[in-house]
């Protein structure tokens, strides 16, 4: 197919306008920032279900310790 996802994003990365490197970084190619930029969503979703993951289990990990070492 000649309308794939990938051609399109590559079109549309093409005419974006070009995007200065952030000072205290480093340089990051211009490309991979405004892939990332078009992802934060994405990324802060996942970074928040880690944490919510992660959360959760040691939660249960301290309430078994808890209900394993009581008398």
């Amino acid at each position: 197919m000649h309308h794939s996802r990938l051609r399109r994003l590559a079109q549309r990365l093409r005419t974006m306008p070009p995007v200065r490197a952030l000072s205290g970084i480093g340089r990051m190619p211009a490309c991979l920032y405004r892939w990332a930029a078009a992802r934060h969503r994405t990324a802060l979703s996942q970074v928040l279900r880690g944490l919510c993951f992660g959360a959760g289990s040691s939660t249960c990990g301290l309430l078994l310790f808890w209900l394993q070492h009581r008398n």
